[in-house]
């Protein structure tokens, strides 16, 4: 039988229409609920009339027995909270929690003009919980978040009961925050890093076998099972590279890292390669192997240029980063697809050498790209305004950065062989990263990296980066939508915080592996003392010895407006 080409137009036109319209209204269910879940499980319920039974809401004043549904708008979200009507004989509400498992309850409480309580109780408690409202200042101006307690709420929700004094306003309850408790595994592998130009001074290279000595010290049954391994300083390399160069003055006498430089030379001249010396020796201990690159370190004045002096760098100055005003800054812009294919050719011969994955390191050398006339024009083009003319930290031209850098990732991606992975090192925390381009975010939810490393420091006014493990937020890189196909891997340098305060160290590092990180990682654990790869060793074996720690009882909130109307400034209180 033979179907009209019409009807078969029509007929999947109409499949087209009906596929959108499921999806459609798959997308608005899922996010219409009230909850927003995280990428590391946990959720925010800040839309609470989303999330009850809407018959207990008042649709008159007159139902003072019934919950009012308040819009408001803070500082960090806006929501709908539940509000008591006032009445004698409040009804109890239940929120809809949804959520499997243990976790750590928040409630975001709103005590009004003078509410000081607040009573709730889980499905299966035999009672309920009076929590207070704890305020410092004008209670009506924030919102007091409380911790409650840690429980399963596997088949349980939230039971609002009475609330507040009935000769006084009832309080409200703003949003319900949970956060996952992470099941603890028996071991949490540890990652270490080696640059692979210091380990070149510490031994007489007599044989190969010789720059292996700091990791054959490293006793099996540790929680060692990563090594990422530089490759040198961008394209200055420390293996006979075909691409870049092997350490351009590798062997020349220098009075300063003398050791290095001498040993790199007898290297370069017996032909070793220490990239496949050091890869079958991680094969041969069982360990994963990842090269690691520092994207721009290609040139430095003296007196570094005896060790960062790329030929690239050096043959093509119109390639090079520049600042607002026009002035060179000693870095190659990744906006020009030349500097690009180099950097792929550099990728596509390590990525030869069968490692376990390519690391693309950004914490040593930014930025990757600036003001270069490629991005100006691009950016007018897109924009029509000179970004020169804007805030460094512009959110349009910090998302202009990042499209550039994310373009040259998934490159980087697809020049990979597969089943190797490809791993980033980013600075701490999302403005650091996005004031350089680097749109992790990004990388995560489109899958193009598998393992993200975010690095406790902080920049300093020169741009020079900062140990600081405290400034990494661990969070912030958890909850990112497709966080869950990753490895997330806190890494913090062993030098000042470690060094003055180990104690505080360790316990920032076992935070971050329970809230969720998949393993830990040390950068240049193997260097100075033994001591310091003794310290660290076990933490990832240990963590069922470690306690968590009991969170704050409160913070506030401050809010921007109550049912529509400003109130942190012009105060209804005037009127009332």
């Amino acid at each position: 039988m033979r179907v009209h080409p019409i009807l078969c137009i029509l007929f999947v036109l109409c499949f087209v229409f009906l596929t959108l319209t499921t999806a459609m209204s798959t997308e608005c269910a899922t996010a219409d609920d009230g909850h927003q879940v995280f990428g590391n499980g946990d959720i925010l319920i800040n839309r609470l009339d989303k999330a009850v039974d809407a018959k207990l809401l008042q649709k008159d004043p007159r139902e003072a027995n019934l919950w009012k549904a308040i819009h408001y708008e803070s500082e960090e979200f806006a929501g709908v909270m539940l509000g008591g009507g006032g009445g004698p004989q409040q009804q109890p509400i239940t929120v809809r929690l949804d959520a499997k498992g243990k976790y750590r309850i928040f409630l975001g409480l709103y005590g009004g003009y003078n509410a000081v309580q607040f009573k709730v109780k889980l499905s299966k408690d035999a009672s309920s919980s009076t929590l207070p409202i704890n305020v410092t200042g004008n209670r009506t101006l924030v919102i007091s978040e409380t911790f409650w307690k840690e429980a399963d709420l596997t088949g349980q929700d939230l039971i609002l009961e009475g609330v507040g004094n009935p000769n006084h306003p009832p309080g409200a309850l703003a949003y319900v925050r949970l956060e996952k408790m992470q099941d603890r595994k028996k071991l949490y592998p540890m990652m270490i890093t080696n640059d692979g130009h210091g380990i070149f001074g510490t031994t007489q290279a007599n044989s190969p076998q010789d720059l292996l000595q700091p990791f054959k010290s490293m006793p099996d049954g540790t929680c060692m099972r990563m090594l990422f391994w530089g490759n040198g300083c961008a394209d200055n390399c420390n293996y006979p590279t075909k691409v870049g160069q092997f350490y351009p003055s590798a062997g020349g006498q220098f009075i300063w890292q003398n050791a290095i430089h001498k040993n790199m030379g007898v290297w370069k001249q017996k032909g070793w390669n220490s990239l496949e010396v050091v890869r079958d020796y991680a094969r041969s201990r069982k360990w994963e192997f990842q090269v690691y690159i520092r994207m721009e370190a290609f040139k430095a004045p003296f007196p570094f240029d005896h060790q960062e002096n790329s030929k690239f760098y050096n043959e093509h100055p119109q390639f090079r980063c520049l600042d607002r005003e026009g002035n060179v800054v000693g870095r190659l812009s990744y906006a020009y697809p030349e500097v690009q294919d180099y950097m792929l050719r550099l990728i596509k011969e390590i990525s030869d050498y069968d490692p376990d994955g390519v690391c693309l390191c950004f914490i040593r050398g930014i930025p990757v790209v600036l003001y270069e006339p490629i991005m100006v024009e691009g950016f007018k083009k897109k924009y029509d305004i000179d970004p020169r003319t804007l805030d460094e930290l512009d959110p349009r031209w910090m998302e202009y950065q990042g499209t550039v850098m994310t373009a040259f990732v998934k490159r980087v991606k697809e020049t990979l062989k597969p089943g190797q992975r490809l791993s980033v090192i980013v600075p701490a925390n999302e403005l650091d990263c996005r004031r350089w381009g680097l749109d992790v975010a990004a990388w995560v939810k489109q899958g193009i990296i598998d393992d993200l490393l975010p690095t406790g420091q902080l920049f300093d006014k020169q741009d020079i980066h900062r140990d600081d493990p405290d400034n990494l937020d661990f969070k912030y890189f958890a909850q990112l939508p497709g966080r869950e196909k990753i490895r997330l891997i806190p890494l913090l340098y062993p030098w000042s915080k470690y060094s003055r305060d180990y104690a505080g160290w360790e316990q920032l590092m076992r935070s971050f592996l329970d809230q969720g990180a998949d393993a830990y990682a040390v950068w240049d654990a193997t260097e100075g003392s033994h001591g310091r790869f003794s310290k660290v060793k076990d933490i990832g074996k240990t963590m069922d010895k470690y306690e968590r720690p009991k969170p704050p009882a409160n913070r506030q909130i401050k809010l921007k407006s109550l049912q529509g109307m400003r109130i942190d400034r012009y105060h209804y209180f005037e009127v009332v």
